[in-house]
């Protein structure tokens, strides 16, 4: 879906809280994400009454956000509650942050960075459903636009490298 599409459709989206507030939610939402989940904790969390649980940091690789399940999740969460945890990581783990000109660059090794990836979501699956049982998993996918779209609002025009890049991560 374009970012265009999105953008339109989170326009005509409406949400009656009223509606909302009738009816009793089974499972409670919990989003982790690295620092992709802001622009999106600052659309939705307008909409009080769906009652998201946003846990976001900048530069959240899956490895923090394992050691963070392993010691915060039973202290944040209910354990007896169900949850649906939305996991929106790896783009931190797959790519190199240029501090001196803010840019992005996918790592030069990124098919042994995408198994990497596999097996710490696999422990993270385990981390979360060996403390909340009650608990469903979802990744999001990272798209590989979003390299490309930090970059260009970054002021970063030439992204002809880049480009090939993700296009050799999309294949692989």
């Amino acid at each position: 879906m374009s970012e265009k599409k999105i953008l339109k459709s989170c326009r005509t989206f409406y949400i009656n809280p009223k509606e909302v507030n009738k009816k009793k939610a089974t499972r409670k939402v919990v989003i982790l994400a690295d620092s992709k989940g802001k622009y999106i904790e600052r659309e939705i969390t307008t909409e009080h009454c769906l009652n998201i649980k946003f846990i976001v940091k900048s530069g959240w690789t899956v490895q923090k956000c394992i050691d963070w399940v392993e010691k915060n999740l039973t202290t944040t969460f209910h354990v007896n509650e169900t949850y649906t945890f939305y996991i929106w990581l790896g783009t931190c783990d797959i790519t190199n942050l240029d501090r001196s000109t803010r840019l992005i660059s996918l790592d030069s090794d990124s098919n042994r960075n995408i198994r990497y990836i596999i097996r710490k979501f696999q422990e993270l699956k385990e981390a979360i459903t060996s403390r909340i049982i009650r608990s469903d998993i979802v990744f999001l996918e990272v798209p590989s636009i979003s390299i490309q779209h930090w970059n260009y609002k970054k002021g970063i025009l030439n992204t002809r490298t880049i480009k090939s890049k993700t296009r050799t991560l999309s294949i692989n």
